[in-house]
């Protein structure tokens, strides 16, 4: 195990808990005698601590690279330190934080989109961040997190507008709606951890998402109250139904969704669930 045996943190595919510590046992007898022309490399996408069984076995025989995920501000330092060694061009920090927010904090991403700023840019000096929005496409986790920030404060005319944007990429409403699904219920959950004292970190790792995404999850978990994220859920799934059941369009259901979400909640306005063969909580036109 002495030719490259690494447990790295943040990266790869071994989960942390009980099922690493089986694995941690299943591997012990070849760790322990292992093949002198075989390097075994185990990569881990959560952090175990020293004393995990995995660690230890692994540690035995071979060792343990650390390999921690980047900050966000590391990114950042990194994307203009490239910009100007690489291309002579001075990446401003509000344009340095946009760029990594749309690139989800991969590096490779990162810097191919770098690499096209710098065409874009041409003679000039400085990349700002109408630069990034008119270069880097927005990432579907972005468009996400953006709807349910807009309908959370009660923007419906952003809101739609996000709508529309995405359709107009050519995406699926009900791919959108799954998405805003997952994004309610994990935020949701994160709230509830919050709640118990839980850190940023421990949340990303429980959920088991990137940190750029734990995150935004938690600033949001952080602004919407249970009752709202419960009503979300109730009209998600309303849509859903009643795009599935040829009840209304999808692309108007998804409208309407986001026009009832920035409504006032329905324990104050008195609206109730619609039933099913309304279009979005609401009877169709006619019906």
């Amino acid at each position: 195990m002495d030719h490259g045996d690494a447990v790295a943190p943040g990266q790869g595919a071994v989960g942390g808990g009980r099922a690493s510590a089986a694995l941690a046992d299943a591997l012990a007898p070849y760790l322990a005698n292992p093949s002198p022309s075989t390097c075994l490399v185990l990569t881990c996408r959560d952090e175990l601590d020293s004393v995990h069984p995995l660690c230890r076995a692994v540690a035995a025989s071979g060792r343990l690279i650390p390999a921690p995920l980047p900050g966000r501000s590391e990114l950042m330092a990194w994307a203009r330190s490239y910009a100007e060694t690489a291309w002579g061009k001075r990446l401003r920090p509000d344009a340095a934080a946009l760029l990594v927010d749309r690139c989800q904090h991969e590096r490779i991403l990162l810097r191919g989109e770098l690499d096209k700023l710098a065409c874009y840019a041409g003679g000039r000096r400085e990349i700002g961040a109408a630069d990034v929005l008119a270069v880097v496409s927005k990432t579907r986790e972005e468009s996400v997190f953006e709807l349910l920030d807009a309908v959370g404060e009660r923007q419906a005319g952003l809101a739609l507008r996000l709508v529309r944007e995405y359709g107009g990429r050519g995406e699926e409403p009900l791919a959108l709606l799954g998405l805003l699904a997952r994004r309610v219920r994990l935020t949701w959950q994160a709230k509830a951890m919050l709640a118990q004292g839980l850190a940023p970190g421990e949340i990303g790792r429980s959920l088991s998402v990137h940190p750029y995404v734990a995150e935004k999850t938690v600033r949001q978990a952080r602004k919407l109250d249970e009752a709202y994220l419960m009503e979300a859920l109730e009209a998600i799934l309303e849509a859903d139904l009643s795009i599935k059941g040829g009840v209304c369009p999808p692309q108007l259901a998804l409208e309407t969704l986001c026009a009832r979400l920035c409504e006032v909640r329905r324990r104050a306005s008195g609206r109730v669930p619609g039933p099913a063969g309304t279009c979005g909580g609401w009877p169709r036109s006619g019906g």
